[in-house]
């Protein structure tokens, strides 16, 4: 086992063995051979760590993982994997059997999901919680490049990772054109996000009326550059758009078969877009359409594990978490950074968070090899053409002026690690995050809540109040010290209030998907005065 690799590559190989055989585990590691000497050539020492091996796990002073369904030991383990090592990237290797999420507390658990998983935790110095608040201050750059949960086919991990041997950069034009699709209902929020993250929201596709069916022409499927914000369901390979009460598909993972040109990257706002489901519990087809996505070999979906949330007519919440990432990726970051840089952007835009966005930041999961550049400069192409090691040519000293894209000898990654890391403990340190609190909730503020629920036909909304506060680490007193030190206190009282609606989406010809809408109104009270947002579920 050696010193500070580049990237490494953890998973549980007694998983991997127990889901696919021997023969199976033969395929995935000489798949995993054929990524590690693809990234030696581009200038990237890689290694694979076995989470569950002993011997290895002993070697760099961390516990091995003896219960592969575990979050905590799982988290404690590749917290320790990091710590030997200090890699750029850390890539999780297999689904939720291989390597958890981790079991984050919703906090506002009204919505019915009891937890919003997520890979958080792991980009994070903070030990095991389910706080979500715990984790404001993320400094690694993680992806997961996901199997099947329950699947018993390796060669669909097999296929994941020779696209992510086989990826190649391109100019930042080719991502300049995209599908963006939006419900009806969404449509104004949407093209705040388009006009974000690409400069112009004009070829917006708004379901009702466009893509009938979750059809779409191959002009504008082949783009490069995919923007969902259009509702989702749990275990449902759908995403569906909203008129009123039509709720049509807008789109289908089996529609995506053969249509989705190799380096798409996906920024999907979607309910439950990115959740790993077992093809067991599917509720139409048996593939979901993040797993159908990558399968056709994009790079990189980003999306949310569960019930995720943002306005009709502004930006918030998964609105901006997801065109922070695609505007990150267009700009020159791998997909892991791009990531990473999404957290950081999104909480600083929404400090102190409220339970909402709380649970963004919570859910929100990058799926694909986070070391993988979608777009990279001319110049940075040039370079790495020219001093590939595969070339037999030898390496620069310096690589001048290279503004974006990979460096091909780690200097200036790690310069940009660096920073980053600095900026999330920084950011960590100085966030607040909420707290439950008990008591009576404001009255003129119910009763005005509750006259706004009457207007949209919502009945018997939950409330709930929320203290803002600096986060408690368990374990760490001198992180609390210093959250203490440079988060002064704040110059006026804050404090959040919460109604919380469910409304129940019957199956019809026009909602092939029964399910449960959700609509959330917040409102943060500042000095005795409120400010008020409404939220819908995607």
């Amino acid at each position: 086992m050696a010193g500070n690799a580049d990237k490494v590559i953890v998973t549980n190989v007694s998983a991997l063995k127990s889901k696919y055989g021997a023969q199976g585990l033969t395929k995935i590691n000489a798949a995993v051979k054929q990524l590690i000497t693809a990234d030696k050539g581009r200038g990237l020492w890689t290694i694979l760590v076995a989470v569950d091996d002993a011997d290895a796990m002993g070697k760099l002073k961390a516990k091995a993982v003896t219960d592969a369904t575990n979050p905590k030991q799982n988290k404690t383990t590749i917290d320790g994997v990091f710590k030997a090592i200090m890699p750029d990237y850390l890539m999780i290797l297999g689904a939720l059997d291989v390597i958890p999420h981790q079991d984050l507390v919703n906090p506002v658990s009204d919505d019915g999901d009891p937890l919003a998983p997520g890979d958080l935790p792991y980009a994070c110095d903070a030990p095991y919680s389910t706080s979500i608040g715990d984790f404001t201050g993320p400094t690694r750059v993680v992806g997961r490049l996901p199997d099947v949960t329950g699947g018993d086919d390796p060669d669909v991990l097999v296929g994941l990772l020779r696209t992510a041997a086989a990826y190649q950069g391109r100019p930042v034009d080719t991502y300049n054109d995209y599908l963006g699709i939006s419900a009806e209902v969404w449509k104004a929020s949407t093209a705040m996000s388009l006009q974000a993250a690409f400069g112009a929201s004009s070829e917006l596709q708004v379901s009702p009326p466009d893509g009938p069916d979750g059809v779409w022409p191959a002009n504008l499927i082949g783009r490069w550059s995919h923007f969902i914000n259009c509702h989702g369901a749990s275990n449902d390979d759908r995403f569906y758009g909203q008129h009123g009460e039509e709720f049509p598909v807008a789109l289908n993972a089996s529609h995506l078969l053969g249509k989705i040109t190799e380096g798409t990257v996906i920024s999907a706002e979607c309910c439950y877009g990115a959740q790993l489901w077992d093809p067991a519990n599917a509720v139409n087809g048996p593939k979901s359409i993040c797993t159908t996505y990558l399968a056709e070999k994009a790079y990189a979906f980003f999306g949310s594990s569960t019930i995720a949330y943002g306005p009709s007519d502004q930006n918030d919440s998964a609105d901006l978490i997801c065109q922070f990432f695609i505007k990150h990726i267009r700009e020159g970051s791998s997909t892991g950074r791009a990531a990473l840089q999404a957290r950081l952007d999104f909480i600083s835009a929404r400090s102190p968070l409220d339970p909402y966005n709380t649970k963004t930041l919570g859910q929100f999961n990058l799926l694909g090899d986070p070391s993988v550049h979608p777009v990279v400069s001319a110049h940075a192409a040039k370079l790495i053409a020219e001093a590939s090691p595969r070339k037999g040519k030898a390496m620069p000293a310096m690589v001048p002026s290279l503004a974006v894209g990979p460096d091909i000898f780690g200097a200036s990654r790690s310069l940009r690690r660096y920073r980053l890391g600095e900026l999330g403990r920084a950011i960590g340190s100085a966030t607040r995050v909420v707290h439950r609190i008990e008591g009576e909730f404001p009255t003129k503020l119910k009763r005005a809540m509750l006259d706004a629920f009457k207007e949209i036909g919502g009945a018997k909304p939950t409330f709930h109040s929320y203290s803002v506060g600096v986060p408690v680490r368990a374990g760490r007193a001198a992180a609390k010290t210093r959250a203490k030190a440079m988060a002064p206190p704040l110059s006026s009282p804050v404090s959040f209030h919460v109604a919380h609606v469910k409304m129940e989406r019957k199956e019809t010809a026009k909602n092939p998907s029964p399910t449960l809408q959700h609509h959330a109104l917040v409102a943060i009270e500042v000095d005795g005065t409120y400010i008020l947002k409404h939220l819908f579920s995607r």
